[in-house]
């Protein structure tokens, strides 16, 4: 197969700069080599509606990514509790779950789940951790 240059076959935007992402600049060399024009021999084989769909890069489109979950509701207000209480308690949100908002405590290891993000507050707020000494019957 000859080529002389690389000129574009078809609706190819300019590559972006090389150098800002080595992806980038990947998909830009592949888009040069699927769009070379043919010449001498080659050329004339090749048919002008044979040509391959443009690229992955040539078309714009973003590449798919894995499926985003859905929005945390009222995202403020479970970012500041969980912020508010973040020396002492992970604060997660569980997607899907009938008591989505739940928090561990670091020290303790207990857990605690709820549906709402006022009552998590309120539930974290008011936890008193059990004393270490214990204090024992002693049998008579």
């Amino acid at each position: 197969m000859e080529t002389v240059g690389t000129e574009s076959a078809g609706p190819c935007p300019a590559p972006p700069p090389g150098g800002a992402h080595a992806a980038a600049s990947a998909d830009a060399a592949h888009c040069a080599a699927q769009h070379t024009v043919l010449t001498g021999p080659a050329a004339s084989r090749r048919r002008s509606h044979a040509r391959p769909p443009p690229c992955h890069f040539c078309s714009g489109a973003s590449a798919p990514g894995p499926p985003r979950p859905p929005r945390i509701p009222d995202y403020p207000e479970f970012a500041a509790v969980a912020v508010r209480h973040a020396p002492l308690w992970e604060v997660t949100y569980d997607h899907g779950s009938p008591v989505p908002y739940a928090a561990r405590n670091r020290v303790t290891a207990h857990r605690v789940a709820v549906n709402d993000v006022e009552l998590l507050d309120h539930v974290l707020t008011e936890y008193q951790p059990p004393h270490g000494v214990r204090c024992y019957l002693t049998r008579t």
